[in-house]
């Protein structure tokens, strides 16, 4: 059997690659299957422990993986070395004490922590120590709401901006100018397609 998954580029300022966001895929068509994301992101994880490792995928670049709640409960972003993630905290997670201690621990314990499709909220500045990237949806957050996150965030210089869906180069000029760090979208590649063989059970007992 076969292993799915597809890689999209996120650039910095000099359009230089900086990471990958990987998602999962259950087929070589380049679409979200139909599965739960606790499902899509055990998956990843576990391809990448036991078929061709993250950096395979990445080409030793870090990788942005989806966490859901239950996914961070059971430990999953500590199957991955810290340099090797981004832990993106999905958007559909809501911020409370058992997120922040989660989001705590995985900080002192080197990792790097990105809120997905941000969507401002004052409750989440306790969140803001131990953040180092916020994602935001640029289709989706409009130009005032984008400031208003901005200046929210002035206070905390290591939170980095990373803006996804820029589809066209004024949609990316535009969130330059803005002082955004990161950009993710069409504009620069669509996820692109890996494939790898999945492990036999002897072989996973093996490896």
């Amino acid at each position: 059997m076969n292993f799915y998954a597809a890689r999209q580029p996120i650039l910095d300022k000099n359009k230089k690659l900086f990471a990958y966001e990987l998602l999962f895929r259950d087929s070589i068509d380049n679409v979200f299957p139909d599965i739960d994301g606790d499902e899509a992101t055990s998956k990843m994880i576990e391809a990448s422990q036991f078929n061709m490792g993250i950096s395979e995928f990445t080409g030793n670049k870090p990788a942005f993986i989806n966490f859901t709640l239950e996914t961070l409960k059971q430990g999953y972003p500590e199957m991955l070395e810290p340099d090797e993630v981004v832990v993106e905290i999905l958007e559909t997670i809501k911020p409370g004490k058992q997120l922040l201690a989660y989001c705590k621990d995985l900080h002192k314990k080197g990792y790097t922590l990105a809120l997905d499709d941000y969507e401002h909220q004052s409750v989440w500045a306790h969140f803001y120590p131990y953040i180092k990237i916020i994602k935001i949806d640029i289709q989706l957050s409009g130009l005032d709401e984008i400031r208003e996150v901005l200046k929210a965030t002035k206070d905390y210089p290591h939170i980095k901006m990373l803006a996804e869906k820029v589809e066209t180069y004024e949609e990316y000029d535009q969130m330059f100018q803005l002082g955004f760090d990161y950009f993710q979208g069409y504009f620069f590649a669509k996820p692109e397609m890996i494939k790898t063989k999945n492990l036999s059970p002897s072989q996973m007992a093996m490896a």
